[in-house]
């Protein structure tokens, strides 16, 4: 510190604003030195924290630390943060200051509105011995966040460990559910999360206090407030001019801004008031509170300056997709030009003048402009040319208009990159015209904006079109150049433009820039086919043609050699073929005299499929509904018990049969064989006197089949050799992988297979008998049904698989058998498809009305009598088509169903499948159970993948068709 005499001199700016001092003294001796900051003892006073300041007295100076958070050198401040906030310093010694830089700094602190400041003080840098990290009484590792930045800093991982966080600041914007607020500080806005409010603030923008902590939001991290304290009504904070390429940034987010736009539109959206606004470089809008009226003036067609605060909207990645602007009131909408009665009263300037300077440009205002009509697509854009400018003037203004009119257009100058576009434009035709000569494009790359929305003509050689949704594309080539054009796809006549023709095409030039605005290529808009002059035909006899021709001929030429090449082997093979031919031919008569068997038994099972199932449902229905009556258990239990076995029993040969059936294909995936053949074998070999020896080595195949059916497969050849063996003996199985090329196997396409073979050493099989084990219902023994092997042989069939046996009396039997191999790497998890998972949580049965539909007069009338003894509303129909309509009746009465249990198969009418695809057209969350006799239908197996939520297998006892009923009704798996 020093003290000096001499003569003031003041250094102002040409504004007049002053901007240093100098004092010219005469000599050093003038100068005399008073002291140091290192020696002033303001500084050996206790440090206060930045949070404090508002409660201390601001008669007396004060000391604080902190880091340098911004500077101003002009103005003269410095911004200094501790861990409890934030303090703007107002000092002259701003000189050396640098960011980052930890100070100490005494003064007289004052509050002004929300921000802290220290007027009048002295700076210096902190000596390392001054002060710990944290001022005295604060813990730096439980310390809150005290700044707004300071939680928009957060990455997501962090805001989601719930930081503490305590803010003051400016409530700028609250929703009407007060469930969401913004509050800017000195640092910026962020977004609160409200917690139940018993208190509202007396008017925004209004000064409060919050704690809370951080939590991840859908764009920023925001706060979820604990208690929140407001204090007095504030003014609003001094906006930041933006812009809205300013605002799509994401950097004003939570920020309370001010936007110059045109109001192009005011409606109701929910419960607020939605203002759409065009700047000039875009459009976006702003939302008000319903109940409070605008500005007369604020009618569409004004220009306004909006208030409010940014808010981002992100998608579910977190990534910016726009911004809105959230004004509290409409006392901060502020009409700068009302809605003109006549818009085409300014004065029209050329479109040349437009890229040129102007006192006013800065300023968002409409101008009036000239020019012939190039191009319209009504409702969306024109381009217009005037003289050697070009101008692309977007309108929702669907009056069609011509190529060559002049037209007269009003609209908001603005740009995008560096073309110049009218936004929001409205025009009028002022007469017919001529569209200007169009611009010959040179040979050389034509890249600039000198061509750029002019009227341009090219020729070159078709040598591409490319069909679009919308649109076609051609490419032209010029020299070594290639071009394209677009044309409305509507409007393009291919015929007229062949592949290979010389035409010479006349549209709007449209330059393509690179990601540094730079012109790297450009487009051609064609308007219609006339601006598309076909000069020269396509040749007939090209050097593409040509070089085909002479390729064909080599290749006949090759062809015939090879053809005789080929005779002359044939000759010698052809006894072997014959021969071989006659034993194929042998082999596959018997394989077709099999399949034709099993197909005869196909069309008895899928009657009894239907017809028998059904009467089995009612049966076994009938018999377990009347278990449920105590008296008819006491009278007769035993009888019903009987009964109910014997229909079980007849279920299971009908399963049985069913594998037969044409709809039963196997519902396949990707399974580890090895595990399934040992499994089923050891459960089939348990209790007999036959040993299992097994040969399934590692690095095996996956298979691409139906567990369960395998597993079957597996268990009958296992029951068959021990029947074979009934002193004991062994069976051994084993597993393969075996390639099959084309043609090499009978019934069997080339691809990957695994073989499984099983060995017996039994009494065998006289060769009379072999062509008949594979029949249904043949069987030697005395116990047999005769469907064993004929299940075995289906099943392999159905898979796209292969059997063949071998056997002599005394030496045993060995059947092989090839099933596909699969092409993921992973099996899938075994399941149990078609099982009715347990009820969990059904709805009360009061409240529920079921739709039944089954062709059976007595399923229908059991089924019936189940549920409504369970307590639920039942309704019956016959067929699909019944079904449906009188579901829509449901709905129309307003008593609609929630539950429908539909057949699969209705003969001659809309079974189960078809009905439930129009249901799901009325209600796609209605529940649904699919009730069949075939359990190999993948609608049985795979009912989610139908529509349906459970499936029910026929004939079924009534606790299944009730616990069918509570699995449908609860929860469905997520």
């Amino acid at each position: 510190m020093i003290r000096a005499t001499g003569v003031y001199v003041g250094h102002r700016n040409f504004a007049g604003d002053l901007t240093s001092i100098a004092l010219w003294v005469q000599s050093l001796a003038a100068v005399q030195v008073c002291g140091s900051l290192r020696d002033d003892p303001r500084f050996n006073a206790p440090v206060v924290r930045i949070d404090q300041i508002g409660s201390l007295p601001s008669t007396g100076s004060i000391h604080l630390v902190g880091t340098v958070h911004a500077f101003d050198n002009p103005g003269a401040t410095v911004t200094l943060r501790d861990a409890t906030g934030q303090v703007v310093v107002s000092t002259a010694q701003t000189r050396d200051i640098r960011v980052g830089q930890e100070l100490e700094a005494v003064g007289l602190p004052e509050m002004a509105g929300v921000q802290r400041r220290l007027r009048d003080a002295r700076v210096r840098p902190l000596a390392a011995r001054a002060q710990p990290a944290s001022p005295p009484g604060e813990d730096a590792t439980a310390s809150p966040l005290r700044l707004a930045d300071q939680v928009l800093a957060l990455k997501p991982e962090a805001a989601d460990r719930g930081l503490p966080v305590q803010l003051l600041g400016v409530a700028t914007w609250m929703d009407p559910d007060r469930a969401t607020m913004f509050v800017q500080d000195t640092s910026g806005g962020v977004e609160i999360r409200l917690p139940l409010l018993d208190r509202l603030p007396p008017v925004l923008p209004c000064a409060v206090l919050l704690k809370g902590r951080t939590t991840r939001g859908a764009f920023a991290p925001l706060v979820a407030a604990d208690s929140v304290v407001w204090s007095n009504p504030l003014g609003s904070p001094t906006p930041r001019i933006a812009t809205l390429d300013e605002m799509l940034t994401g950097r004003a987010h939570g920020r309370w801004v001010g936007v110059q736009a045109l109001l192009r539109a005011v409606r109701r959206e929910g419960r607020a008031i939605q203002l759409d606004l065009t700047t000039a470089t875009g459009e976006f809008v702003a939302y008000l509170p319903p109940d409070e009226p605008l500005d007369a003036r604020a009618q569409p067609g004004s220009l306004v300056t909006i208030h409010g605060v940014c808010y981002a909207e992100a998608n579910a990645q977190r990534q910016l997709t726009g911004v809105r602007l959230l004004v509290p009131s409409p006392t901060h909408v502020s009409v700068e030009q009302a809605a003109p009665t006549d818009p085409f009263a300014l004065p029209a300037r050329p479109i040349a003048s437009l890229r040129e300077f102007g006192p006013a440009d800065a300023l968002l205002q409409r101008v009036c402009t000239l020019g012939t009509v190039l191009h319209h697509e009504p409702g969306r854009y024109i381009c217009l040319q005037d003289g050697n400018d070009a101008l692309l003037v977007l309108s929702r203004d669907s009056t069609r208009l011509t190529p060559g009119d002049r037209v007269e257009a009003v609209g908001l100058p603005g740009r995008e990159g560096t073309r110049v576009v009218l936004r929001e434009a409205t025009y009028r035709r002022t007469g017919p015209g001529a569209e200007p000569a169009p611009l010959p494009l040179p040979d050389s790359a034509p890249q600039g904006e000198a061509y750029d929305g002019r009227l341009v003509q090219l020729t070159g050689a078709v040598i591409g079109i490319q069909e679009l949704p919308t649109e076609s594309i051609i490419t032209i080539q010029t020299g070594k150049r290639h071009s394209t054009a677009a044309i409305n796809r509507r409007r393009f006549d291919l015929p007229r433009c062949p592949l290979g023709s010389v035409v010479q095409l006349r549209g709007v030039y449209r330059a393509i820039y690179d990601e540094y605005r730079r012109p790297i290529d450009f487009s051609l808009r064609l308007r219609s086919m006339d601006d598309i002059a076909v000069l020269q035909a396509p040749p007939l006899w090209t050097l593409s043609r040509a070089l085909a021709a002479a390729g064909g001929l080599l290749l006949l030429t090759a062809a015939v050699l090879g053809w005789l090449a080929v005779l002359r082997s044939r000759v010698g093979k052809q006894t072997r073929q014959i021969r071989a031919q006659l034993e194929r031919q042998q082999r596959l008569e018997t394989a077709l005299m099999q399949a034709q068997r099993v197909e005869s038994l196909a069309l008895l099972a899928g009657g009894i499929a239907h017809d028998f199932n059904n009467l089995l449902t009612g049966i076994l229905g009938n018999i377990s509904f009347a278990r449920l009556d105590p008296r008819a258990v006491a009278a007769v239990g035993d009888s019903l018990a009987d009964a109910e076995l014997a229909t079980l029993r007849a279920r299971d040969l009908t399963q049985r049969l069913l594998v037969f059936t044409k709809g039963g294909e196997p519902s396949r995936s990707v399974v580890s064989l090895p595990e399934l053949v040992r499994e089923s074998a050891r459960f089939a070999l348990h209790g007999s006197k036959v040993r299992g020896d097994f040969d399934l080595p590692d690095h095996l195949w996956l298979a691409d089949v139906d567990r369960v059916q395998i597993a079957q497969v597996v268990q009958n050849l296992v029951i068959n050799a021990v029947q074979a063996m009934p002193a004991g003996g062994t069976v051994h199985l084993s597993l393969a992988n075996e390639t099959i090329a084309s043609g090499a196997k009978m019934d069997l396409q080339a691809g990957r297979y695994l073989r499984l073979t099983t060995t017996d050493t039994g009494t065998g099989i006289p060769p009379e008998l072999l062509p008949k084990i594979f029949d249904p219902y043949f069987t030697t023994k005395r116990t047999g049904n005769g469907l064993g092997l004929a299940t075995v042989f289906s099943i392999v069939r159905r898979h796209g698989g292969h059997i063949e046996v071998e056997s002599s009396p005394g030496h045993g039997t060995t059947f092989r058998l090839w099933l596909p191999a699969a092409e993921r790497a992973q099996p899938a998890p075994a399941s149990a498809p078609g099982l009715v998972p347990p009820p969990a949580a059904p709805p009360a049965p009061e409240s529920v009305r079921i739709l039944l539909m089954d062709d059976d007069a007595s399923i229908r009338r059991i089924a019936a009598l189940a549920l409504l003894h369970a307590g639920y509303e039942v309704t019956t129909t016959v067929d699909g088509h019944e079904a449906v309509e009188e579901f829509a009746l449901g709905r129309g009465r307003n008593r609609p169903y929630r539950l429908v249990i539909l057949d699969l198969t209705v003969p001659g009418e809309m079974g189960g499948q078809e009905a439930m695809v129009a249901l799901r057209e009325f209600d796609p969350d209605v529940r649904a159970i699919v009730s069949t006799g075939n359990p190999n239908h993948s609608c049985f197996s795979a009912p989610r993948a139908h529509g349906f939520d459970v499936s029910l297998a026929k004939p079924y006892e009534v606790q299944q068709l009730l616990a069918s009923v509570a699995a449908a009704l609860g929860p469905r798996p997520g």
